[in-house]
Formats: structure tokens, C-alpha cells, sequence
């Protein structure tokens, strides 16, 4: 069983990074099947930002999370002084941002399932 303090570092590790391997879904998932407290009393998560009974009465707490990243992308240049052309390659660091929808199926005290939609390190 994952620790408060274990899943908030690996949502820290995720989103920070923008690591493309570990998705915040991922780290959603890691809830399913344990008691919403757990969900409720973890800091990086806590209440979720909307509450939805469905109609057998099971709830849809949802979560809306945003941030950015920053990536390093080679950029090649070409300069042509007369007849010599010579080219060269810089690093060039760009800002991304991110925002995703997260939705947990809370029944009966229980987390019964994780959606997540957006892009970045959502899915």
C-alpha cells in the first residue's frame, strides 16, 4: 500500500518533470480500490474542486490540475557570408504548459475508478 508521502512525491516527480513515462493518471490510479479518505487527507490532492452524485448514487469527485514544464529543444542555424555557408546548433529551452481533468468514482467510501483527460502528463 502506497504512503501519503510516497504518492505525493511521485506526483511531484510526474509533474515537475514532465516525465513522459509517469502519468498524473498513473498516480490516480494508485487510489483505486483504497478508501477516499486517503484521497481526501493526501496533500496533493485533498477536496476535490467538484462533487457529482450519479444516478445510483455513486459520486464523481473531480480535480482540475495545471502547470508547465520546460523542454530543450536544438535549434540549427545557417549563415551565408558570401560563398561560405556555415551552420551551427544551439539549445534553445521552450516553456510548456499543461492542464488536466482527473475523475474519481467514489462509491460507498471506496475509490472505485480513475478517468483522466488533457494533455502534458495526463495520460
Amino acid at each position: 500500500m502506497m504512503t501519503l508521502r510516497t504518492t505525493g512525491l511521485l506526483l511531484a516527480l510526474a509533474l515537475v518533470a514532465g516525465c513522459e513515462t509517469t502519468s498524473y493518471l498513473d498516480v490516480a490510479q494508485a487510489f483505486v480500490g483504497g478508501p477516499s479518505d486517503r484521497l481526501l487527507a493526501d496533500p496533493a490532492w485533498g477536496p476535490p474542486h467538484r462533487r457529482a452524485t450519479l444516478s445510483d448514487g455513486r459520486e464523481v469527485w473531480h480535480y482540475e490540475k495545471s502547470g508547465s514544464y520546460t523542454v530543450t529543444l536544438p535549434r540549427t542555424s545557417r549563415v551565408v557570408v558570401g560563398n561560405t555557408t556555415a551552420y551551427g546548433t544551439t539549445d534553445v529551452a521552450e516553456t510548456r504548459a499543461w492542464s488536466c481533468g482527473v475523475s474519481f468514482i467514489v462509491d460507498g467510501g471506496w475509490v472505485r475508478e480513475a478517468r483522466s483527460a488533457g494533455d502534458g502528463p495526463c495520460r
